[in-house]
């Protein structure tokens, strides 16, 4: 009764008065059940939450470590209700400053309970709030407006549709960036390119022509791209250079332009982009996607990107590769 007392008070936006029925429904449940009951880690991100609201952050970052703890001894790593105290406590640190430690929590977090729970009792809701709040907390104020910020550390997404999803999600928002977004990819190294191209066409009404590549002509190249899965569409151009001369094959995209544009555009405000010499690989063609496609201005700290990139695989697959060729 007391707890359920103080959601309604927290629902109604008068955290000062939930704040004590949950503190005081807490105590009960440490002084009746185990340390370790689950009932006690609730407890816990329920006065997280309120005392965040509040401003009291330690605290709340406190708690909040003690519910992942007891989440983590009965549910495991990868459970919503693990991930729920992950994300009150990405709250917390965002309310401390501690920027870059609370997104990853704030994002592995609601992935896991949007996921899992879909928004059953409001729970990815809430998440994706404190997710965009850490943005908002990113954000700049010029002449009373705010202009919402999304960081991009890395490409290197192991799900690129989770990745896509996320992202759009976000750039949905109806609190992300009134009266425009920046998006910093200063310092992220790259990784997966799908994930960089097909990012580019939820900010813009136009077609995204992917990034294009070609190998160099020669018959080794020719057999690679025969005899390896995913070469295929370079091997016409590469016979026909034996005919034309070209040094390179013709360029062809690895992402295909379908996939690019896909999903529109999401987001319709203005944007700015933010580089550094930092930035490489996928990063270098999202900077230069977002500049071709005419998205809006890039701010560089330096005056280029990286303009480098490469793949790496393991030597068993390289050797694979040549015994292929060697072998037939």
């Amino acid at each position: 009764m007391l707890n359920n007392y103080a959601h309604l008070l927290k629902a109604r936006g008068d955290v000062a008065n939930a704040e004590p029925m949950f503190r005081r429904s807490l105590e009960i449940k440490r002084r009746v059940l185990p340390g370790d009951h689950p009932y006690i880690g609730i407890g816990e991100c329920n006065l997280a939450i309120v005392l965040g609201a509040r401003g009291e952050h330690a605290e709340a970052e406190q708690l909040a470590r003690q519910a992942e703890a007891i989440f983590l001894a009965s549910y495991g790593e990868d459970h919503w209700r693990t991930a729920i105290a992950r994300s009150v406590l990405g709250a917390s640190l965002a309310g401390q400053g501690r920027f870059d430690d609370a997104e990853a929590l704030l994002v592995d977090s609601y992935r896991v309970i949007e996921q899992q729970r879909g928004n059953a009792f409001g729970y990815a809701g809430e998440a994706l709030d404190r997710l965009v709040a850490l943005y908002e907390a990113f954000s700049v104020e010029a002449s009373g407006e705010r202009y919402g910020m999304i960081k991009i550390h890395t490409f290197a997404a192991p799900d690129v549709e989770e990745f896509i999803r996320t992202f759009e999600t976000m750039l949905e928002h109806r609190a992300l960036g009134r009266h425009g977004l920046i998006i910093d990819v200063r310092g992220n190294g790259g990784g997966n390119i799908p994930a960089g191209e097909r990012l580019l066409q939820m900010q813009t009404p136009r077609d995204i022509e992917p990034a294009r590549f070609q190998f160099l002509s020669s018959a080794l190249n020719l057999e690679l791209c025969r005899r390896v899965s995913g070469f295929e569409p370079w091997i016409e151009s590469i016979e026909a250079s034996v005919a034309t001369g070209d040094t390179y094959s013709r360029g062809l995209p690895l992402t295909p332009p379908e996939d690019c544009n896909d999903l529109g555009q999401k987001y319709h405000g203005p944007t700015v982009l933010l580089t550094d010499a930092n930035c490489y690989s996928t990063t270098d063609m999202f900077a230069a996607g977002f500049k071709d496609h005419g998205i809006g201005k890039i701010l560089g700290v330096y005056g280029n990107t990286g303009a480098g990139g490469a793949n790496t695989a393991r030597r068993s697959r390289i050797w694979a590769w040549c015994r292929i060729i060697v072998t037939g």
